[in-house]
């Protein structure tokens, strides 16, 4: 496979330890979830309803630790620039 290309969830270059597919998960849960919540409602189907409800809160849980690996990935570097002395940090 070249360097760039994605299997399964890994992205194959050495650039990422974690790719940013979970991202997409996220997002894929909650149109998931969003359509199983439908469904459940159309059909009456009270637990086909609450799992779509679970799969979005799970979409949304997932963005949010993305966010906050991303803040905190953005600090440690701020921090490291600053340690380092470059002005450019503060």
């Amino acid at each position: 496979m070249l360097m760039g290309q994605w299997r399964g969830t890994t992205k194959l270059d050495d650039t990422h330890q974690e790719d940013d597919m979970t991202d997409d998960n996220g997002m894929l849960d909650k149109i998931s979830g969003t359509a199983k919540e439908a469904a459940g409602k159309v059909t009456g189907d009270e637990k086909l309803e609450a799992e779509g409800k679970l799969q979005k809160l799970e979409g949304k849980v997932k963005d949010a630790v993305d966010d906050l690996k991303g803040g905190i990935a953005a600090l440690g570097e701020r921090a490291k620039d600053a340690l380092d002395g470059d002005d450019e940090a503060r």
